[in-house]
């Protein structure tokens, strides 16, 4: 599962009037991962993307610079949530578990 990586350094930098964040990953950033963080960061927003910089997964936000405390901590707390929400959305280690064992039955009667 991934995480922000709070023990590593955020990148803020503006560009054409908006505040581009990249907040860094740590733990596994699988490709199942990344669509789920990428389909609920379109559906309840903010403006936020996965991105890979070799070896390096990070989440990239980006805001109006005047955009005002209140709603800069709520986007951000936003992406904290799509973080744990993804990391939610995809199968237990026991669901994988218990359907590999199914799978395994299944086929120990097909070899009779």
């Amino acid at each position: 599962m991934a995480d922000i990586d709070t023990a590593a350094e955020i990148e803020v930098v503006q560009s054409e009037g908006h505040l581009i964040v990249t907040i860094p990953l740590v733990g596994e950033v699988s490709k199942q991962w990344r669509t789920w963080f990428m389909k609920f960061a379109r559906e309840q927003g903010p403006r936020a993307e996965v991105q890979d910089v070799p070896g390096r997964p990070q989440i990239v936000v980006s805001m109006p610079t005047g955009t005002g405390q209140a709603e800069v901590f709520g986007i951000l707390d936003g992406v904290r949530d799509l973080v744990a929400k993804a990391n939610a959305a995809g199968p237990s280690p026991e669901a994988a578990a218990q359907t590999e064992a199914v799978i395994r039955d299944w086929w120990n009667r097909e070899r009779g």
